[in-house]
């Protein structure tokens, strides 16, 4: 199953430079041994399967998501459109708010997939107040219904 994820990924990743992509593949098999969307565990399974300290993972990890080319939005439509393909029942999305380091907050969407959730779409914002939370959620619900593959060919504006 690993590498049929990893020929996929390697689809997505076509524009990217070579070593843009390899990190890329590392971090998703980081993401996938670690069964967590969080940055230090991602970056001590990223040490773990390269041999590095998990200073140099969390540096090689936050340096790439800030400085990736790579269109977000069309990875978590792809990744969202591969796991329903692959869904024989009622999908069954939770969505909800996680805290992060660097005063920042994530809306994360994840599916439910046998015993495991997978996120779907994630977006990140600051921790200070907003002027309508009410109107980040919506608009997050908004993209991710524009995600599915019944869902008319538009990009939404964000």
């Amino acid at each position: 199953m690993e590498s049929r994820i990893y020929r996929w990924l390697g689809s997505l990743v076509k524009e990217l430079h070579r070593t843009q992509a390899k990190t890329l593949l590392a971090i998703v098999g980081a993401v996938c041994c670690a069964g967590k969307l969080r940055s230090l565990a991602i970056a001590q399974m990223l040490a773990q399967r390269s041999a590095v300290h998990c200073r140099s993972a969390l540096q090689r990890f936050y340096r790439w998501v800030n400085g990736s080319k790579l269109d977000l939005l069309a990875v978590w439509k792809e990744l969202l459109t591969h796991l329903l393909v692959g869904c024989q029942r009622i999908a069954v999305i939770s969505i909800d708010w996680t805290e992060w380091r660097f005063d920042l907050r994530c809306l994360v969407a994840s599916l439910a997939v046998g015993r495991r959730s997978v996120p779907v779409f994630a977006q990140s914002f600051s921790r200070a107040p907003p002027r309508s939370q009410n109107c980040r959620e919506n608009t997050f619900v908004r993209i991710l219904l524009s995600f599915s593959p019944s869902a008319p060919e538009s990009r939404p504006a964000v």
